[in-house]
């Protein structure tokens, strides 16, 4: 049969739109070498694209600027020096590796200085204090709640002669595990590991305590410890820490938590003692 002029015309036409319509509806991609010559409507150079806008990959190599920053990206591994025991318990991280890593350093005081400004209120307003509970009456201990730390009543007056190369206490991981028994710790970190008190009220007595360090006592005062707490047991003293000053290793720090003066002053001087035990 043969075909008129008109339904010639038509039978191109709707054979037009029918390939105009498989090509948008098709993506092309991109070759190696002349990349990107199938053209730039391909999803392969929006992955470039973004890549390229990014930062991510390099365009050295021999397959073209475009395979060459997706492949070097598909590929590219992450470096570093750390390890597991570098970083804090519970955090992930990604190092000579694409596999996930997590952390399993054990450090009690990082929770205390990584808190930020936005946990701190105005000293004046007494009400604005919700941190603190009273865990215990008899011995009184209080639990800080931003913290996760319980407090312990002065324990007395004592020295504070501890070396930091030869005490077991600051290679004793947590720190609460220390047991009390090495001379090198000194009076007041050996008083604290000793101390045993039930923390939290289930009259079973907890035995983790530990001479905090100057950042927790300087966080406790910045939590409203005074404020908060009963002023009859944060009392006046100045209270030891278990941190040695940089530059004089014969002195440590002391934190007056009445007004968060801290100070460093030799270790055979006599100040308060007050322990701490993390979350139980």
């Amino acid at each position: 049969m043969k075909l008129n002029k008109s339904e010639i015309f038509i039978t191109i036409l709707i054979s037009v739109v029918i390939l105009g319509t498989y090509v948008v509806s098709t993506t092309l991609a991109e070759q190696s070498g002349g990349s990107p010559d199938s053209g730039e409507d391909s999803v392969l150079m929006d992955t470039y694209n973004t890549l390229s806008g990014l930062g991510y990959g390099s365009e050295v190599g021999a397959n073209g600027a475009v395979w060459n920053r997706i492949i070097s990206s598909s590929t590219w591994v992450p470096d570093g020096t750390v390890t597991e025991d570098t970083v804090i318990s519970g955090y992930t991280f990604y190092d000579e590796s694409r596999t996930e890593k997590t952390g399993t350093l054990d450090y009690p005081n990082y929770e205390v200085q990584s808190l930020q400004a936005k946990d701190f209120r105005d000293s004046n307003a007494s009400n604005s204090w919700s941190s603190w509970t009273k865990t215990n009456t008899s011995p009184e201990v209080w639990y800080d709640g931003r913290t996760g730390l319980y407090w312990s009543a002065s324990q007395g007056s004592m020295t504070n002669e501890f070396t930091i190369g030869l005490c077991d206490f600051f290679t004793t991981t947590p720190r609460g595990n220390y047991n009390g028994g090495d001379v090198d710790c000194g009076i007041a970190i050996n008083a604290c590991a000793t101390l045993s008190v039930d923390a939290d009220g289930d009259t079973v007595a907890d035995s983790n305590w530990y001479l905090p360090t100057q950042a927790e006592l300087m966080q406790a005062y910045l939590n409203g410890i005074y404020l908060s707490t009963s002023t009859s047991w944060v009392t006046t003293s100045n209270f030891w820490s278990s941190t040695e000053n940089q530059s004089t290793t014969s002195y440590a720090w002391f934190t007056y938590l009445g007004r968060g003066l801290t100070l460093n002053v030799t270790k055979t001087s006599s100040y308060a003692v007050r322990c701490v035990l993390r979350d139980l």
